[in-house]
């Protein structure tokens, strides 16, 4: 119940906007990602996404979303910034986010407990002046080839 209760937050919120991330050969849904909180005085937003498919793991999907997400937010939406929180357990997640863009911006520390151990929060962020300077000097990936 608790999941759910996330996910549906999360996906059906008013300030939600949420996609499916599918395989492109196999038309498979993966997992989706969100842009929610969306403020528009500030120009910001805050980015989730879930790869839910063990076997999607480590083939670029993630990063590939994360980057089409941020293109989106900068050259479509015309924001300024997008943010994230991760748990410092998800050191996969934070290697992508930081091929993608992100910068890490600082830490809630001993934020949440598993397993019996607390670990950190870590906040990113990406801004459209950084975007800009990625996309100008080619170090955005290449597509994913699934």
């Amino acid at each position: 119940a608790e999941i759910e209760h996330f996910f549906e937050q999360r996906l059906l919120s008013a300030d939600a906007l949420a996609y499916s991330i599918v395989e492109a050969a196999s038309a498979r849904l993966v997992g989706f990602t969100t842009f929610s909180a969306l403020d528009i005085d500030n120009g910001s937003v805050l980015f989730h996404i879930t790869l839910g498919e063990h076997d999607a793991w480590g083939r670029g999907l993630g990063t590939e979303a994360t980057e089409l997400m941020l293109e989106h937010a900068f050259e479509r939406l015309c924001l300024h910034r997008v943010g994230l929180s991760v748990f410092s357990y998800n050191e996969r997640a934070i290697r992508a986010y930081e091929k993608a863009g992100f910068v890490i911006e600082g830490r809630l520390r001993d934020a949440i407990l598993r397993d019996g151990r607390y670990f950190d929060e870590v906040q990113m962020g990406a801004l459209a002046n950084e975007w800009v300077v990625r996309t100008a000097d080619g170090t955005t990936l290449a597509r994913a080839e699934v």
